[in-house]
């Protein structure tokens, strides 16, 4: 064991990462030009690598270049990662160094006299032991696809370093409220649902105001609703007999121009507090609260007969019920499910994989219940990792209840987190097909 300080490990990465043929780093935060730093940019290198890049801490051009310089799927973000390790089948570096041009955590000429402490194991049980700890991390960690750098290029753009510990950047609204419910910005985030236009009045009272501030001209404005605040960003749909729709996002400003019926706003393109991205409704969560627009607005606490108006956390409670009512409805088990599963119990089960509590499961719940319980849980089950081991991912729960076959008896939820688990052991959805 060789004690190393910045300097030195510096000296020390660039020989064991820089000629090993088999890389392994899992370093939270990346700066620009670390690949050179670490001599990555070179043939013939099995090189993986996770970092969190959700933290908003790691420079979107270094891991870009990183994407580029990595087999596909092989850069991964870990959200909750915060370890410096540097790993090699002939060594192991790890301690506070992070990958930056100057070993920072953070860049800039203002920060070099940070002090490092690493360490440099050559016991082949520690580097053993580590490469396992490696593994799991790297099956736990999301690929990174050109959508997340986007994402992580707007925080890093803005010097934003608030983002929410441990949680996924994402651009969509209803994701991103599930990631953190508790991040003061939802304070000033609301739904509105609206079913008439302005009053004659209301009409003449706009064009008043609109001829007294021309700025107005691009502006809309509500009437009668001063339960808007200062500073409100507001997700809009109109309600309609025939057919409701999403009217777009917009926000008050702070202080409030309004007059004795009048309350201006302007559009903006999606919903915006620091530390994150714009975020807008995804298609689906949209088309679903256009469906339930008018059951949605008459659950709502503040509401009139011409408007309905809650928070987003309001929202978020009363979709998810009517959607666990509609899956109610639709989703019954299906004996065929039930034997596919039997099916993959048999060709499985081997003694290192015996999956007695796949099978009492099977026994007690059926098939479809078994399914949504896995799914369901917030961890995939270690029978998972198992199967993917012996090469067995096609029969797995994640990949069946993905087949065109069985895909509409799970909710939208279910089969995301389907996706999303094979994806993370490098198995494609249309692998499945």
């Amino acid at each position: 064991m060789e004690f190393l300080d910045e300097v030195g490990a510096r000296k020390a990465l660039r020989e064991l990462v820089g000629s090993g043929s088999t890389v392994r780093i899992a370093v939270a935060f990346w700066g620009l030009g670390a690949a050179d730093v670490l001599g990555l940019d070179r043939p013939n290198i099995d090189l993986r690598i996770v970092c969190n890049l959700d933290s908003g801490a790691c420079n979107p051009t270094e891991i870009r270049r990183l994407k580029s310089l990595c087999p596909d799927g092989a850069l991964r973000t870990l959200p909750r990662l915060h370890g410096k390790v540097y790993w090699t089948p002939e060594g192991v570096l790890l301690g506070s160094s992070n990958a930056s041009s100057n070993g920072l955590a953070v860049e800039g000429a203002e920060l070099k006299s940070w002090s490092e402490a690493n360490v440099l194991l050559r016991d082949q049980g520690m580097i053993d032991e580590i490469g396992d700890w490696f593994d799991r991390q790297y099956l736990d960690a999301d690929p990174i696809d050109d959508g997340d750098i986007d994402a992580a290029e707007d925080v890093w753009s803005k010097r934003a370093r608030s983002a929410p510990t441990g949680q996924r950047l994402t651009y969509d609204l209803i994701a991103a409220f599930r990631n953190d419910p508790e991040h003061q910005g939802w304070e000033k985030v609301t739904f509105i649902f609206w079913s008439e236009d302005l009053s004659a009045a209301g009409e003449d009272e706009v064009k008043r105001e609109r001829k007294a501030n021309p700025m107005l001209n691009g502006w809309d404005c509500y009437e009668d609703w001063k339960e808007i605040e200062a500073g409100e960003q507001i997700i809009e749909f109109k309600l309609s007999r025939i057919e409701s729709q999403f009217t777009g996002y917009f926000k008050s400003t702070s202080p409030k121009i309004e007059t004795d019926t009048l309350t201006w706003v302007r559009a903006i393109a999606g919903i915006k507090h620091p530390g994150t991205p714009r975020l807008t409704l995804s298609d689906e969560d949209k088309a679903a609260i256009e469906k339930h627009a008018s059951a949605i607005s008459r659950a709502l606490p503040t509401k009139s007969s011409k408007w309905g108006r809650g928070t987003i956390g309001e929202l978020v409670a009363v979709l998810d019920a009517i959607r666990a009512k509609d899956d109610e409805e639709v989703l019954t088990d299906h004996p065929d499910f039930k034997a596919a599963l039997f099916e993959t119990y048999r060709v499985a089960r081997t003694p290192r994989t015996p999956l007695a509590g796949f099978v009492r499961m099977l026994e007690t719940l059926g098939g479809l219940e078994t399914a949504r319980r896995l799914l369901d849980a917030r961890e995939a089950q270690s029978g998972l990792t198992l199967l993917w081991e012996e090469k067995l991912l096609r029969i797995s729960v994640e990949a069946l209840s993905l087949q065109p076959r069985w895909r509409n008896q799970f909710t939208s939820n279910q089969r995301k987190t389907a996706a999303k688990r094979l994806k993370r052991y490098g198995y494609s959805v249309e692998d499945n097909d």
